[in-house]
């Protein structure tokens, strides 16, 4: 599996999952407003965005790149 950056956009509203080995983002996701802070699950399966102005925490499958929850 290819290395993958998490990046937040946080004026947009949205994450763009970046290829490390290219430097291109394969995926742009919308989050709820205003994602601020981020964190993946050890076993690399879920990725947890903390959207602290839409007061929600989005999960992301970390296979298909979408927002789960």
């Amino acid at each position: 599996m290819k290395e993958k950056l998490i990046v937040l956009n946080k004026d947009e509203d949205t994450l763009s999952v970046v290829d490390l080995e290219t430097s291109q983002v394969e995926k742009t996701v919308e989050t709820s407003y205003n994602p601020h802070e981020v964190v993946i699950t050890p076993d690399g399966k879920k990725t947890y965005v903390a959207c602290s102005l839409g007061n929600k925490v989005d999960v992301m499958d970390n296979e298909t790149f979408e927002i789960v929850l």
